[in-house]
């Protein structure tokens, strides 16, 4: 068994539980995991060539990701990790824009039993779930929020969701140009 998770998920406990069940671990790392962020963005990403590269086209844009595969560093703050990845995604949109969003994760996968091809395999339902989370936290700043207790980020993660779909349903594509106030016509 593969388990896949949000990056609130990138505990030691939740990594130790899965080895314990015998299952294996696919984890976003995001600046909350500080040391181990730290860690990963420290490796050579740009001398490791890309190992995988797909491309996506729909909803008015074209996302292009490639995929850059390194073995876990002996001395990485995060148990059970076989290898570390940076996948980086380019969306252009039919306006032209293309921004650019980069993503470190860790898998206790070893890289005998799943390539960079097997590992991106493991991520489209996860990147689907990062797409949502990508808008709200680019949009409304969303892991800058200082509300962490009770039912706060709960309510709060539907307000933005809520924004969010109103926005689709009333034809925009471009969320981040939709909540960036007027424009001129």
């Amino acid at each position: 068994m593969t388990v896949t998770a949000d990056a609130l998920h990138t505990v030691k406990a939740t990594a130790d539980l899965i080895h314990q069940q015998g299952g294996n671990l696919v984890l976003p790392v995001k600046e909350n995991r500080q040391a181990l962020f730290h860690a990963l963005g420290a490796l050579p990403w740009a001398d490791t060539p890309i190992g995988h590269e797909n491309t996506d086209t729909g909803h008015g844009r074209t996302t292009r990701r490639t995929m850059r595969v390194l073995p876990a560093p002996p001395d990485l703050p995060f148990p059970n990790v076989h290898q570390v990845w940076l996948v980086e995604r380019y969306v252009t949109t039919t306006n032209g824009k293309q921004p650019a969003a980069a993503q470190l994760s860790v898998t206790s996968h070893p890289a005998e039993t799943a390539g960079p091809a097997q590992i991106a395999a493991f991520n489209p339902s996860q990147w689907t779930i990062e797409t949502l989370r990508f808008v709200r936290d680019t949009c409304y700043r969303e892991d800058h929020s200082r509300v962490r207790t009770r039912s706060g980020p709960c309510v709060l993660a539907s307000l933005r969701n809520l924004a969010i779909n109103a926005l689709r349903l009333n034809g925009r594509t471009d969320i981040t140009e939709a909540t960036s106030g007027p424009t001129a016509t």
